[in-house]
Formats: C-alpha cells, sequence, structure tokens
C-alpha cells in the first residue's frame, strides 16, 4: 500500500508539474484572458483524453479509449 501511495503521489505531482506548464505557456501565447481561457480549456481536455487513452490501454480494457488514440 505505501508503494502504491508513493507512485499515485509521484503521478499527481507530475500531472500539476504539466498543468503549471500548459499555463504558463497558455498564458504567455494570449492576447486576453478569454483565449487564455479557452485555449487552457482545450489543452486540459486534450490531457485528460490522453489519460484516459493511456490508462484504458494499460488495464487492458477494450473501450473506445483502448481502441483510438485521442484527438489533439
Amino acid at each position: 500500500m505505501r508503494l502504491l501511495n508513493g507512485e499515485l503521489g509521484h503521478r499527481i505531482k507530475n500531472l500539476l508539474t504539466i498543468v503549471g506548464a500548459f499555463a504558463a505557456q497558455t498564458l504567455h501565447q494570449a492576447c486576453n484572458l478569454t483565449s487564455a481561457n479557452n485555449a487552457l480549456a482545450v489543452r486540459l481536455s486534450a490531457l485528460g483524453k490522453a489519460t484516459d487513452f493511456l490508462t484504458a490501454s494499460e488495464c487492458g480494457c477494450d473501450g473506445p479509449a483502448a481502441r483510438h488514440p485521442p484527438a489533439m
């Protein structure tokens, strides 16, 4: 259980690093807050779809995510 908690903590920290980088890049490139909000929402959605695809592949699930890569 300790190993599982350690791995989960590590993955969460990695994910937060990615989200922070998404936010920084989005705010740096955006002309205004509305465009930044839209761009960040698209990036986070793509990250969610990629995560679904990877976790479905890892568990051997045969759902739609396991058959089709996420659209980016």
